[in-house]
């Protein structure tokens, strides 16, 4: 794969775009996210080892079922048979589905903890993990399978209905679990040195790169819709030509919004770790 120019090859193109990057997404992507947040609820205190065990079973086994199936919806793009739409389009989107039951047993155990009057001394962190199971839900899965229907991405192959589904899983799955990591050493660090800790800033930053990146969603769902309809209308090389997009410039440029709150929620995020690590005071005795 040239490095150097684009490649002119459609074909060739599309193998390393659909086939080489999604086998990776597929079949790694969920095991990784499912196993790093099982190990952090562990260790929060927030799910029972025996669990967390069972579900990463259950993640392995859908991997093996639904992962090898659930990569299928990019066979036909590289010359297999349609009904590979259909198969890969179905299982692929239950991937994310452990790591729904293990954040709902986790958000359990931490509502016990504060009805028992105990203190929880790791809340951001939690609020990082629950929030990579719900994005890596709401953008692998929910939004993977209206992409990945098979009459729907029939039509809406490479169109901007493509990107949200990217984007918010990508963010949710690394993303936020990277942050989970990082405020869960500088909290650790804080109470082993007697810091303050303010969660403040923290929980500003992280609703607001939630927020935009559920709102950033819409917009380019709709100019993906609009594609979709074109490539269903008038066929399917028509869908990026120029005049299409154009028409839909207004929803690009209300795009600007959410932008702008993951841009300022992540300067936020980044100040606050920044603060957290390197700049926090003493607690006063």
């Amino acid at each position: 794969m040239p490095i150097h120019k684009i490649m002119p090859n459609f074909t060739v193109d599309d193998y390393y775009r659909w086939w080489v990057v999604h086998l990776w997404v597929e079949l790694t992507f969920e095991l990784f996210a499912a196993g790093v947040l099982a190990y952090l609820s562990v260790a929060l205190g927030l799910v029972r080892r025996s669990v967390a065990e069972r579900i990463m079973l259950f993640e392995i086994f859908l991997v093996i079922a639904t992962g090898t199936l659930g990569v299928g919806h990019h066979y036909w793009w590289q010359g297999a048979d349609e009904y590979w739409i259909a198969i890969g389009g179905v299982f692929s989107a239950l991937e994310p589905l452990p790591l729904i039951i293990l954040m709902v047993e986790a958000i359990k155990e931490q509502k016990q903890i504060k009805e028992m009057g105990r203190g929880f001394d790791w809340g951001v962190p939690f609020l990082w993990l629950a929030g990579s199971a719900f994005l890596n839900w709401f953008g692998a899965g929910w939004l993977g399978m209206v992409i990945n229907t098979p009459t729907i991405g029939y039509y809406s192959h490479g169109t901007y209905l493509i990107m949200p589904h990217g984007h918010v899983a990508l963010l949710g799955a690394f993303g936020y679990i990277s942050y989970a990591f990082i405020y869960m050493t500088a909290r650790a660090n804080a109470l082993a040195k007697g810091l303050v800790w303010n969660e403040s800033l923290s929980k500003w930053g992280f609703w607001l790169l939630t927020i935009g990146v559920i709102l950033y969603s819409i917009p380019t769902m709709i100019i993906g819709l609009h594609q979709a309809q074109v490539a269903y209308e008038l066929g399917y090389y028509a869908t990026r030509a120029r005049d299409i997009l154009v028409a839909m410039e207004g929803m690009m440029w209300i795009r600007i919004f959410p932008d702008g709150m993951m841009i300022v929620g992540g300067a936020i995020v980044l100040y606050d770790l920044l603060e957290k690590i390197y700049f926090s005071r003493k607690i006063k005795a």
